[in-house]
């Protein structure tokens, strides 16, 4: 089982609750962290600095692209920016407890 992180931000913390409970409710996520973050960006021709929050949604290969279209398609932004990487050397148990809490 190989472990995904996939990640996107979003301008409220309601927007981040709103889509970790849509993911987990799916089965699409084993565990979602939020964290508050500052984003600085050039959008529509200016520097943009704003607060965020950035959220990491723990999956596995099999679900990635499933959760990645629910994201997009429950997300506040015009051009959300959603991507996944792939995490390397997890420990055994966590591997375990992901896999059998998205097949359950």
């Amino acid at each position: 089982m190989s472990l995904l992180i996939v990640f996107t931000t979003v301008g409220n913390e309601a927007d981040a609750r709103r889509l970790a409970e849509i993911a987990l409710t799916q089965k699409l996520t084993a565990c979602v962290h939020i964290d508050s973050i500052e984003s600085l960006y050039e959008w529509q021709g200016a520097m943009v600095n704003e607060h965020e929050w950035r959220l990491a949604f723990k999956t596995d290969a099999a679900h990635c692209t499933m959760l990645q279209s629910v994201l997009a398609e429950n997300h506040p932004y015009d051009i959300p920016a959603i991507y996944a990487i792939s995490a390397e050397h997890v420990a055994t148990p966590f591997a375990q407890w992901l896999g059998r809490t998205l097949c359950e």
